[in-house]
């Protein structure tokens, strides 16, 4: 009975840790043919979200730990996959206003939270021990149910506000400004800005209540969308590396490919390692871009464009940022 009641307590950062699993690997060939799922969304909730906290870090590093189970417990009962999709299909609408800067307005409802807590005990159910032991240990430190009636936001904070984990330690984070100019800080000594082109980028600025981010979004590609996250936790995936000089900066170049039936570039990081000959220090965010899938080329030349306008601005130009 205990171990029941128990089960009912899930944290919200397994059920996003799952679904991005599921969305990699195991139910894009189904859910990109129905239309139902927004790809890109997906692992921005892993970037964007996950990856800006120790607990967020915690909750993917230990999910990836048991991934192979847990595919293939997904994998060993059809209708468990298809409620799967069901669990994100009914999410997807809150995870995107948590990325997107509008997790005030959405409210948590009580069907959200049931539809989780009754997909975790089916999980459960089917768990090796090990699993099982490690699901226990975790479901007690934020109950789920408490989030009903929560704002994504509110609910996000709630999350991370565990002390079994310090706080991440803040650095000064790029901020957008009034000129369609992002603006930030490599290092110490080395200030950025980005100036995008007005007729081909939107920006927006937005807090979470853990994360700081800014969002360019490009008018004429709907699904082509450039931002940066505090640090990154990447799924599983064979990343091709090269190498790019964009104006003054050299960077590393990872690329996540999928192949469906062709292959799918689901995003792109770039590392900045060199700024006109001098080295950086690796822990500098990378830019990360989602390049879409109906026009990908067009989405990586406009973006890289934007990078290459990177120039270095004095202290003076940060200040009134907001």
């Amino acid at each position: 009975m205990k171990s029941n009641a128990n089960r009912r307590y899930i944290k919200i950062a397994i059920i996003v840790s799952v679904i991005i699993y599921f969305i990699g690997f195991v139910l894009i060939p189904k859910a990109i043919a129905q239309g139902t799922l927004d790809l890109v969304l997906f692992y921005r909730v892993r970037f964007e979200a996950l990856g800006q906290s120790p607990k967020g870090h915690h909750y993917t590093n230990l999910f990836d730990v048991y991934t192979r189970e847990i595919t293939e417990i997904i994998m060993s009962d059809s209708s468990l996959t298809w409620k799967s999709i069901d669990v994100l299909i009914k999410w997807q609408p809150n995870l995107d206003a948590l990325v997107n800067g509008r997790g005030d307005d959405v409210i948590i409802s009580e069907d959200a939270v049931t539809s989780v807590e009754n997909y975790l005990v089916l999980i459960a159910q089917h768990a090796s021990p090990e699993l099982k032991s490690v699901i226990d240990e975790e479901l007690l430190a934020t109950p789920l149910e408490d989030m009903a009636g929560m704002t994504m936001n509110e609910a996000w904070a709630h999350l991370n506000n565990d002390s079994r984990f310090q706080a991440q330690q803040e650095f000064p984070y790029p901020k957008q400004d009034s000129t369609n100019t992002i603006v930030g800080v490599f290092s110490n000594n080395s200030n950025f800005a980005i100036d995008f082109d007005e007729e081909t980028w939107a920006l927006s600025s937005w807090n979470n209540g853990i994360a700081d981010s800014w969002i360019a979004k490009n008018h004429n590609l709907s699904d082509c969308i450039l931002t940066t996250p505090r640090s990154i936790s990447n799924p599983y995936m064979n990343l091709d590396i090269s190498y790019k000089t964009l104006g003054d900066v050299k960077y590393k170049v990872q690329t996540a490919n999928f192949k469906i039936k062709k292959v799918t570039t689901l995003y792109i990081l770039y590392q900045p390692i060199e700024i006109t000959g001098q080295q950086l220090q690796e822990d500098r965010p990378p830019f990360i871009l989602y390049p879409g899938i109906s026009n990908t080329a067009q989405c990586i030349e406009q973006s890289e464009s934007a990078l290459a306008s990177l120039h270095f601005v004095p202290d003076s130009d940060l200040q009134g940022i907001q």
